[in-house]
């Protein structure tokens, strides 16, 4: 089975960036986020919601890359 290796390289960087952010976002939420909220201050909510929906929209990145370096033909 032919696949392009530089597209494949690039995917799993990509989803090793997002891995970090997925599991910083509850992490973070849970430590900083929920007592700074019942404090009224927001921002570290909005940036753990941040993390969460960067984390996702990296690994879906990431896995279209992925993808493509299998089932694309090469050019």
């Amino acid at each position: 089975m032919a696949y392009n290796k530089s597209k494949l390289v690039q995917g799993i960087v990509i989803i090793a960036i997002a891995l970090p952010l997925l599991f910083a976002g509850p992490a973070l939420y849970h430590w900083i986020g929920a007592p700074a909220v019942q404090r009224g201050d927001y921002t570290w909510a909005l940036i753990t919601i941040v993390f969460l929906f960067g984390g996702a929209g990296f690994g879906f990145w990431g896995l279209k890359v992925l993808m493509d370096a299998f089932f694309q033909p090469r050019r």
